[in-house]
């Protein structure tokens, strides 16, 4: 016989409303992040945001033993029996490209050699192809609640 009653029934806490609580946000989040991780695998796995890979650019010496078949490419989005020639890229098909700084990455270009088509493109349009602090502005309203003042924008008074 037992010495207190109930002695052989395993005794588990309550649990309280906040406990409760916590355990049902661990479970949105961690069902989110499941949801969100599944998400972008597709995206990655259907290659909805792929950027053209620059052909000009990539050196004979590399093993293309590694690189994949072209023709069992089932995602590809033109015919490889449409046109025989492959279509030499250019700085238009990337979706960053920014029809104003053409003549920018023609000059970026031709002074780097050695880098990718989309390098330079995101290059100069993130401003890596000026000089440094040659094109300074000044702040047009000093005054103003939210004025960003840096190497680039100056607030001369």
């Amino acid at each position: 016989m037992p010495k207190y009653m109930y002695q052989d029934i395993p005794y588990t806490f309550p649990v309280n409303r906040k406990q409760r609580r916590k355990r049902k946000r661990i479970a949105i989040v961690a069902t989110i992040l499941i949801v969100c991780a599944l998400i972008l695998g597709g995206i990655k796995f259907l290659g909805i945001f792929a950027v053209p890979v620059a052909e000009n650019n990539i050196s004979s010496s590399e093993d293309d033993s590694m690189m994949p078949d072209p023709a069992l490419d089932v995602f590809s989005q033109e015919e490889s029996s449409a046109s025989p020639a492959q279509k030499e890229p250019a700085f238009s098909d990337y979706t960053y490209f920014v029809p104003e700084y053409e003549e920018r990455y023609a000059l970026y270009q031709r002074d780097k050699p050695e880098m990718l088509l989309d390098e330079v493109v995101w290059r100069v349009n993130a401003g890596l192809d000026g000089e440094f602090y040659v094109d300074v502005k000044d702040v047009a309203d000093p005054e103003a609640l939210y004025v960003i003042v840096n190497k680039y924008n100056v607030s001369v008074k």
